[in-house]
């Protein structure tokens, strides 16, 4: 194959592949792509990756374009990318990656959800999230309980480094103090990613909280209003 027959080949591969498919309303087919992608970044947990953005563009675009696809194909894909959502955790006791306290593309999220028709009009849909926000809990950062499980990884790491012999002292005040090892720093790790992780915890909820109650204002009957609140405050554990 000539030079220019290649270029020529390249060019017409690379604009057939260049359908600008983000401005229109994802199809069954790319929303079930972009729903695999984000359960393989889930799957990989890659250290310092927020998992939660992918979200964030796949709700932008069934936002954007509300209104102008049929009721019936907007609900089930509102349906499918909600039940998904949900299906993922927050931080637990195992954790220790601080890109699980960042909160950024959660909230973006739920903003986007908040926008849903479905979230809007449906209260089993709207009591959904609500009941992934009841997840959200704040993780131990008991300081005798910290304590102990440093003493213990203190002791695993003179098992595995010294054989369960002393370790070394070295003359000085920064020599004789206990220096971290393996064990010992991923059980600090641990417990600095708690405090951060519990902070900004706080500071999520209330905002997703308010950007919720906001949205929901303006689409739920005022009669039902306030009881349908009550019970998404109840079902969220508010007052955790």
């Amino acid at each position: 194959m000539s030079a220019t027959i290649f270029l020529l080949a390249t060019v017409a591969m690379a604009t057939s592949c260049e359908v600008p498919t983000v401005d229109k309303f994802p199809s069954p087919d790319e929303t079930h792509v972009a729903l695999r992608a984000i359960n393989d970044d889930f799957l990989r947990s890659t250290s310092g990756h927020d998992n939660w953005k992918g979200f964030v563009p796949l709700l932008e675009r069934v936002v954007k374009h509300q209104g102008t696809v049929p009721k019936d194909e907007m609900s089930r894909t509102e349906k499918e990318i909600v039940e998904r959502f949900v299906l993922y955790a927050f931080a637990c006791e195992h954790d220790t990656d601080l890109a699980k306290a960042d909160f950024g593309s959660r909230l973006d999220s739920v903003r986007l959800l908040s926008q849903f028709d479905l979230v809007r009009t449906d209260t089993n849909t709207f009591f959904r999230l609500a009941d992934w926000l009841s997840n959200a809990i704040p993780l131990v950062v008991d300081q005798t309980i910290r304590d102990h499980e440093m003493e213990v990884a203190f002791q695993k790491d003179i098992t595995i480094i010294y054989g369960g012999k002393t370790p070394p002292r070295y003359p000085g005040s920064v020599g004789n103090t206990r220096h971290l090892g393996p064990s010992a720093r991923t059980c600090d790790a641990k417990f600095r990613f708690r405090r951060t992780y519990n902070e900004r915890l706080r500071q999520f909820r209330v905002a997703a909280m308010a950007c919720i109650r906001k949205s929901m204002t303006s689409a739920f009957p005022e009669s039902e209003r306030e009881s349908v609140w009550a019970e998404f405050l109840k079902r969220a554990k508010a007052n955790q």
